[in-house]
C-alpha cells in the first residue's frame, strides 16, 4: 500500500522515513 499526500505523492510503506522529501520540500501530512 501507499500513502497519498495533499500533493498526490505516494510513499511506499516499505520505505517510509521520518521525513519524506519531494522536490526538496518536506511532506509531513500523510493521510
Amino acid at each position: 500500500m501507499a500513502f497519498k499526500t495533499r500533493e498526490g505523492y505516494y510513499a511506499d510503506l516499505r520505505a517510509m522515513r521520518p521525513n519524506v522529501f519531494k522536490n526538496g520540500h518536506f511532506i509531513e501530512d500523510l493521510v
